[in-house]
């Protein structure tokens, strides 16, 4: 396996779209269903940023995964210290290579965060997504907190 860097849209749009089927099976009020054209256009847009970066995994020529992760600089505040870290935006792994350590060796290689002079590595997942929080722990993930949302809409 082999991790490259990848600024084609399309290919990523391509390996985003199992994680895409899945958020909009879980969660059809929140995601919307796959839509080549539109996942395209918006990685050609977010690939045009700076702080953006975009790596696959390649094996004999077959992209199997892609990370997609933000560098992200916050200045002090009244109320945190500044930090640098490295956010996770999106992980998907094709389904037949899931458990094959791609993943492993896609979050690895954010390693270079330490190097960029990054103290940290996040990434969220959804709790209904339990083969990601798994696979997370297991590379060394923590939770440090919970968002909660409490739905305000008027029923029907």
């Amino acid at each position: 396996m082999n991790i490259t860097p990848c600024r084609d849209p399309k290919t990523i749009a391509k390996l985003n779209k199992p994680v895409q089927d899945l958020h909009h099976s879980l969660y059809p009020d929140q995601f919307k269903p796959f839509h080549m054209e539109e996942v395209t256009a918006y990685f050609k847009r977010t690939m045009e940023k700076d702080n953006h970066y975009f790596y696959i995994c390649l094996e004999e020529g077959q992209a199997l995964g892609y990370v997609w992760y933000e560098d992200r600089i916050k200045s002090e505040s009244a109320f945190k210290y500044a930090s640098h870290s490295f956010y996770i935006n999106h992980m998907s792994i094709l389904h037949d290579h899931r458990g094959k350590g791609v993943g492993k060796k896609l979050v690895g290689f954010v390693d270079q965060a330490r190097k960029a002079g990054a103290s940290r590595v996040g990434l969220d997942f959804w709790n209904d997504n339990m083969q990601a929080g798994q696979a997370f722990e297991r590379m060394g993930f923590r939770p440090e907190g919970h968002v909660a949302y409490m739905n305000v809409e008027e029923e029907k």
